[in-house]
C-alpha cells in the first residue's frame, strides 16, 4: 500500500468505508484444539466493480464476487477485502475522516499492539481481546449506532 496517498484519496476511501464498508475483528477459538486466534480485515462492497478495481490498484487487497441469492431481483455485487496488515495501515490514515465507523477504527488502532502480538497470550490479554471482539461486533453491526462509551472499557 502506498502510504503517500493524497488527502482527497484518503477522504474518498473513508467515505466508501463509512457507506459501503465493514471493519471486522474477531478473537476466539478456531479449532477443536482450543487454540485461540484473532482475525482482522476490512471490506467494501459495491455493484460497480471499477470502484473496487481502483481500490485494489491503489491499496492492494483482493476482489471477490458476492452473488445475489435472487439474481433476477438483485444486481451482481463484488467486495474488496484488505488483510490485517493493510487494514491497520489504511485505518491509521483514514480514521480522522471517518464518521460512522470512526469509533470502531480508533478502538482497533488503540489495541493494535495487543491484537498483533505474536506468541502466547496471558489470560488477561485473552479476556481483553474477547471484550474487544464483542465491542467491535456491536459497533459494526448493520443498522446499529452505539458509542464505545456506552459499551464500557476494554482495558
Amino acid at each position: 500500500m502506498d502510504v503517500r496517498l493524497s488527502e482527497v484519496t484518503v477522504a474518498y476511501v473513508a467515505g466508501l468505508l463509512d457507506g459501503k464498508g465493514y471493519i471486522h475483528f474477531s478473537y476466539g477459538q478456531i479449532s477443536k484444539r482450543r487454540r485461540e486466534s484473532s482475525e482482522t480485515y476490512m471490506t467494501i462492497t459495491n455493484s460497480y466493480k471499477p470502484v473496487l478495481v481502483y481500490l485494489q490498484s491503489t491499496l492492494g487487497g483482493s476482489i471477490h464476487e458476492n452473488k445475489p441469492k435472487e439474481p433476477r431481483k438483485h444486481k451482481m455485487r463484488w467486495f474488496w477485502k484488505l488483510s490485517s496488515r493493510g487494514t491497520f495501515m489504511l485505518l491509521s490514515r483514514i480514521a480522522p475522516y471517518l464518521q460512522i465507523k470512526r469509533e470502531a477504527a480508533n478502538l482497533l488502532l488503540k489495541n493494535k499492539a495487543l491484537i498483533t502480538k505474536i506468541g502466547p497470550r496471558k489470560e488477561g490479554e485473552k479476556i481483553r481481546l474477547r471484550r474487544l471482539s464483542k465491542k467491535i461486533g456491536v459497533l459494526t453491526k448493520r443498522g446499529v449506532s452505539n458509542s464505545v462509551a456506552e459499551l464500557g472499557s476494554v482495558s
